[in-house]
């Protein structure tokens, strides 16, 4: 982890917290984040369940919790990272998902304290960052009645074998993400 500020060693203590906490409940190059309209939900929308463990919904399915903020994680693609980055990170295999976050809250939605882990291959995977491969950081925020879409990566061992943990602030439920 070369080079990282203090707001990245926070963000990464956030995410192990959130892979605990999951684990505790049973568990185009160069773009940019982009701000969509609103948008009717897709016909492949799950809700929260009625329990307080983890949710399991498939990569490319919409995951709603019941105050109207929903998540969807694209499928793993194959990628490539930049040289440095490759140098960094210790996989040989990577790949990157879309995530689309839509705000049905009735408050802003900070995008800071989402935390999206990765396993594979019975392991932890490493987040990449590459911003000339993957756009910058994603917002810092999500208007209420907006929504946003942008990439993020992952050094994985098995590329056929990844599961996303998503925990999006304190009080709502864990999401495991699988194939």
């Amino acid at each position: 982890m070369h080079g990282r500020t203090i707001g990245s060693r926070a963000r990464l203590l956030t995410i192990g917290i959130a892979i605990a906490a999951v684990m505790l409940t049973g568990c185009t190059a160069g773009s940019t984040p982009t701000t969509m309209p609103p948008a009717s939900p897709a016909p492949t929308t799950v809700s929260s369940p009625p329990s307080a463990g983890p949710a399991s919904v498939r990569f490319g399915t919409t995951y709603r919790w019941p105050d109207g903020l929903s998540i969807t994680i694209g499928k793993p693609k194959r990628f490539w990272p930049s040289g440095w980055v490759r140098t960094v990170n210790s996989f040989s295999h990577y790949v990157q998902l879309k995530v689309t976050i839509r705000n049905g809250t009735a408050a802003r939605f900070d995008v800071s304290r989402l935390a999206i882990t990765a396993r594979s291959g019975g392991k932890d995977a490493d987040g990449v960052h590459d911003p000339g491969k993957l756009g910058g950081s994603p917002p810092r925020s999500v208007a209420t009645g907006r929504a946003v879409a942008y990439r993020i990566a992952f050094g994985v061992r098995k590329p056929a074998d990844v599961t996303i943990a998503v925990v999006a602030r304190p009080g709502l439920a864990p999401v495991r993400v699988t194939r």
